[in-house]
């Protein structure tokens, strides 16, 4: 898999309800409601295109947007605390934003 997509039926996203209670200005984040949200991960582009659009043929009025994946979390142990000699004997856990392309396995 090189890319991954997932669509979403953005009709009226401006209107969405607030995701956090305490941010609610015009670049506040927004909840997707449940009709609007996919479970389906496309992984190429000429799929994802042709979905969106058999979906806005299904859906007059509605309008889909592609959105690619360009970051994904990875968990890594690193040393915490070392001995005299240098060998780790404590770690701890550290959680990172990667691109894709940089060794994420998708």
């Amino acid at each position: 898999m090189d890319e991954l997509f997932v669509i979403l039926d953005i009709t009226g996203c401006e209107n969405w309800p607030f995701a956090l209670q305490y941010l609610t200005g015009p670049a506040s984040p927004r909840s997707i409601p449940p009709e609007g949200r996919s479970n389906v991960l496309q992984v190429s582009r000429g799929a994802a295109e042709r979905e969106a659009v058999r979906l806005a043929e299904m859906h007059p009025g509605h309008t889909f947007a592609l959105f690619l994946a360009t970051h994904a979390t990875v968990r890594t142990e690193i040393p915490a605390s070392v001995n005299f000699k240098g060998e780790p004997f404590m770690r701890r856990s550290l959680t990172q934003l990667l691109p894709l392309d940089d060794g994420v396995p998708f």
